[in-house]
């Protein structure tokens, strides 16, 4: 079966956050590596990564990743957390 983007030829990216797992930063008196990143679908490849210290600066770091990649002509996909002005400022 064709994949949606292979038939209509658009660029999809994802932007999503996860927390690094693994070590116990709490136990250490540290708060969690926390990171976002943009997957473009249509080539199975992460174009960009921004670190951050805390889930709480998620909205920052997408906005510097945004910066980062072209995203014009693409289907942007993130949470509904992330639909902040100054976020879909910087993809329209």
């Amino acid at each position: 079966m064709e994949s949606l983007n292979q038939k209509y030829d658009y660029e999809v990216i994802a932007i999503d956050g996860k927390t690094i797992q693994g070590v116990n930063p709490k136990a250490k008196g540290m708060e969690a590596l926390y990171y976002v990143s943009a997957y473009a679908s249509k080539y199975n490849l992460v174009l960009s990564k921004k670190e951050t210290m805390s889930k709480s600066n998620k909205i920052k770091a997408i906005e510097l990743l945004l910066d980062l990649i072209d995203c014009k002509g693409a289907i942007i996909t993130t949470d509904t957390l992330n639909t902040q002005t100054d976020i879909v400022r910087k993809i329209v």
